[in-house]
């Protein structure tokens, strides 16, 4: 139940829609004097848009070592991970009334990851069936997460690239924050991953490459490198909202954001070289290239400036 207040002068087509996660179910066009606009959406169509999940797990200790809470499904848009409660039977377990999207999927064993994070994509009235889940044993690793100055980086959102399995994604295997002590414990599986951390400031952002090995590890410093700034400009003309992803030299997300058009923007990022990706509501990008360092403040515009 709400007001929207559109800009006098606005000459486009506009739509109003209900959605359901993905899902669109109502969609009414909006005149310019529309009022009282209502959406309907009765319980039994509610239902049958819900999507199911189901998986089973196989592997040692997969009957007997699993307890509640271990197990986590992430909104693909969110960072922060919250345990699922799912329904179980025997080794299979089911996780109903899931509004459509995309999901983060990952298994606990108290602290330890038994297998990576994958990406789920549920549709709207349809049962998901991941099928086996084979559990890997891995140990857990620490990562204590300092500033340039040595200061804890509190809170700061770690996202994990696992590039073992993909050594050019774009989307996150996993996401969580450090602790009040800039402390990341991430139980990750054996093997090469890249770390994009964001400090709570938002503002700043820099990319590890990690390796984590099969055996136990003594915990790990990561120290934020020495920031420079990047000026981001992005035009007006631009349609909203946008998606903007800065990239490394091999194409490894450092940076990832909605920002509004018609407006300046500063990121302090570590030397080097990196591209600038903005992606519009109907997924067409634009590159550019830039290079930041303690001698340069690169600008980099899309899009017409605002006319004076």
């Amino acid at each position: 139940d709400g007001t929207l207040y559109l800009p006098p002068g606005l000459d486009v087509p506009l739509t109003a829609s209900l959605c359901l996660g993905t899902e669109v179910i109502e969609s009414v066009p909006l005149a310019g004097e529309t009022e009282g606009l209502e959406f309907t959406l009765d319980e039994a169509t509610f239902r049958k848009l819900l999507a199911t999940f189901t998986f089973e797990l196989a592997g040692e200790g997969a009957a007997s070592e699993l307890k509640e809470g271990t197990i986590f499904f992430q909104h693909h848009v969110l960072d922060d991970v919250v345990p699922a409660k799912f329904a179980r039977e025997g080794n299979t377990f089911t996780l109903r009334d899931l509004v459509p999207g995309a999901y983060r999927f990952a298994v606990f064993f108290g602290k330890k990851l038994e297998d990576h994070a994958r990406i789920v994509h549920l549709v709207a009235g349809e049962q998901h069936d991941l099928g086996v889940v084979k559990l890997r044993k891995g140990p857990g690793h620490i990562l204590n997460l300092v500033d340039a100055e040595g200061e804890p980086l509190a809170g700061a959102i770690v996202r994990v690239y696992d590039l073992d399995r993909d050594p050019f994604a774009q989307t996150a295997d996993f996401s969580r924050r450090a602790d009040a002590d800039g402390r990341y414990t991430f139980p990750f599986a054996p093997g090469r991953y890249f770390l994009s951390i964001e400090p709570p400031d938002q503002s700043s952002s820099f990319g590890v490459d990690y390796v984590a090995a099969a055996e136990e590890q003594e915990p790990l410093t990561v120290q934020a490198p020495t920031l420079h700034p990047l000026n981001l400009y992005l035009g007006p003309n631009l349609a909203a909202p946008l998606r903007v992803q800065v990239r490394t030299g091999p194409g490894r997300p450092v940076f990832m954001g909605s920002i509004t058009p018609a407006r300046y923007w500063t990121l302090t990022l570590g030397a080097g070289e990196y591209q600038v990706v903005i992606t519009d509501p109907e997924g067409k990008e634009q590159i550019q290239t830039c290079v930041v360092g303690p001698d340069r403040v690169p600008f980099v515009r899309f899009g017409t400036p605002a006319s004076k």
